[in-house]
């Protein structure tokens, strides 16, 4: 049942995806900004959910939502624990739009403090990721950030900073032009807490940063 749910929930989403289309190749405008900074979170952006005990795997899928853009992106990702404070993780997903193919794929890493009688409240984070809007742009990031765990009314939460830094290629269809190259740079703070349903753990997060923000809710399941 549960996974006939979780299944149906995927499909009245289908449909609904980001497109990443620039209305005006060549121009840096507004408009495009938003889609690089879009595209360099989303391609980061990966659950902030521990694996605890004696599992050491984690599956999941990820809906995210720029609150300056129309649709949704999925993105399904993984971490495995390699010792009990390093963690490796990576993410993609792959999807058509009427206005091309949309690729994204990225790895991470996530490293806890202290030792393992007594592990640390914090989190290390680091992650890379590309991104690619077929005949539109392309765009390579990496995102650095600390979090730190808390409890509050019996919910987990997960607080943090971090800066994400993305260098788009930007496509132009004239011969007579070149590519367009920019570097941008989002600092912004990570708001994330954790729900059990079933065997999943569901886990709503936003990033709030002054030239983007960026809403996420992911399905986890560990084994």
């Amino acid at each position: 049942m549960k996974y006939f749910s979780f299944i149906l929930f995927i499909s009245l989403s289908y449909g609904q995806w980001s497109s990443f289309n620039l209305s005006e190749s060549g121009n840096f405008n507004k408009k495009t900004k938003l889609l690089f900074r879009y595209s360099g979170l989303v391609s980061t952006n990966q659950p902030s959910t521990s694996i605890n005990g004696l599992k050491r795997i984690s599956l999941g899928l990820s809906l995210n939502k720029g609150l300056s853009n129309s649709g949704l992106l999925p993105m399904l990702s993984g971490q495995v624990k390699v010792s009990w404070n390093l963690s490796l993780r990576g993410r993609m997903v792959n999807y058509s739009t009427k206005h091309g193919t949309i690729q994204s794929y990225g790895w991470g890493t996530v490293l806890k403090p202290g030792n393992i009688n007594m592990p640390s409240k914090w989190k290390l984070l680091y992650d890379s990721g590309t991104f690619t809007s077929f005949n539109q742009f392309k765009s390579v990031t990496i995102q650095f950030s600390t979090m730190r765990s808390f409890t509050l009314n019996k919910y987990n939460f997960d607080i943090g900073i971090g800066a994400n830094i993305v260098k788009t290629t930007q496509n132009i269809i004239s011969e007579l032009q070149l590519p367009l190259k920019s570097n941008l740079q989002s600092n912004f703070i990570s708001i994330a807490t954790t729900l059990n349903l079933f065997s999943f753990k569901i886990e709503p997060q936003i990033l709030l940063s002054m030239d983007y923000n960026l809403f996420s809710i992911s399905f986890i399941e560990t084994f």
